[in-house]
């Protein structure tokens, strides 16, 4: 059968718990940002505040950004490890879309209703996110895929037909193997017997009998 059943019992036992520790919904609504009202420069970048919302836009590098919403509960940074990044040369500019604060190798330009781009020093869009939504003490983020990209790796859980599926083909696969085992086996046993034959054939003696012979001696 494979890794599927481990796989599908540990989801099972994992769902469990996490639903001892699920945070209770306080039902307060899902809210925008709102509109862009004014943008400042900053240490490391810029802030921008709408009617309902802040955003500060920090470069750590000339190509490595930061974003943070607020209010809320900003996330826990394990992604970045080291505090003492040197200061960048970075410019804030009043744009039609907005507002835009860039580097030698990085602009991120703030729209007027909180939707996000990335773009390099030539201009090449590299990332679009609509304007964030908050929910509760955090903020929901959608980005726009181009039609060549894809998603993975993200954490997505299998539903009960794709373990199907998986363990179906694991069956399927484990029988190929356990056939193709069988047949060699199969013929091994037919070689062995075949170089084996003859010594005995010559002493007078049966393989079948063989065993029998030398418990009697």
């Amino acid at each position: 059968m494979g890794y599927a059943p481990h796989a599908l019992v540990y989801s099972r036992k994992r769902d469990r718990i996490e639903r001892q520790f699920l945070t209770p919904q306080t039902g307060e609504a899902v809210d925008s940002p709102g509109k862009l009202l004014q943008a400042e420069p900053a240490v490391r970048g810029a802030h921008f505040y709408f009617e309902r919302a802040e955003l500060e836009v920090s470069f750590l590098a000339a190509d490595f950004v930061r974003v943070d919403w607020f209010p809320g509960i900003p996330p826990v940074p394990y992604g970045i490890s080291r505090h003492d990044w040197p200061e960048v040369e970075k410019a804030l500019e009043k744009t039609d879309e907005g507002w835009s604060v860039s580097s030698e190798s990085l602009k991120v330009t703030v729209g007027v209703d909180g939707r996000l781009k990335w773009s390099d020093s030539a201009g090449v869009p590299l990332r679009e996110e609509l304007p964030p939504r908050r929910k509760n003490e955090g903020w929901v983020h959608q980005a726009r895929l181009r039609k060549e990209e894809s998603l993975y790796g993200l954490g997505e859980r299998a539903d009960l037909p794709i373990v199907r599926f998986v363990m179906a083909r694991n069956c399927r696969k484990n029988g190929e193997r356990s056939r193709r085992r069988r047949a060699v086996q199969r013929r091994h046993a037919g070689r062995l017997a075949g170089a084996a034959t003859p010594p005995f054939r010559a002493a007078g003696l049966r393989l079948e009998n063989l065993t029998g012979t030398l418990g009697q001696n």
